[in-house]
């Protein structure tokens, strides 16, 4: 369970009936919802807060010679 609260706002509807993030929410007149960046807060609060519990990821060393890179970024 996250320490972070999502508020319920009607930001978050018309963000998803426009199919626009949450921050570039507007209200039924055109105007910018005023509670939106409220909720976008939220929920950048929430991911910080989960990526503090992920794992932290492990180098892994390669061996000499391998190239694990895309093919499109290697040299001729």
């Amino acid at each position: 369970m996250l320490r972070t609260e999502i508020p319920l706002l009607n930001a978050f509807e018309n963000a998803e009936t426009q199919g626009v993030t949450v921050d570039r929410a507007v209200m039924k007149n055109g105007r910018s919802d005023p509670r939106r960046m409220s909720g976008f807060y939220a929920y950048s609060q929430a991911c910080d807060e989960i990526e503090l519990l992920m794992p932290k990821r492990q180098v892994i060393q390669m061996p000499i010679g391998w190239n694990v890179s895309r093919l499109e970024d290697r040299c001729a």
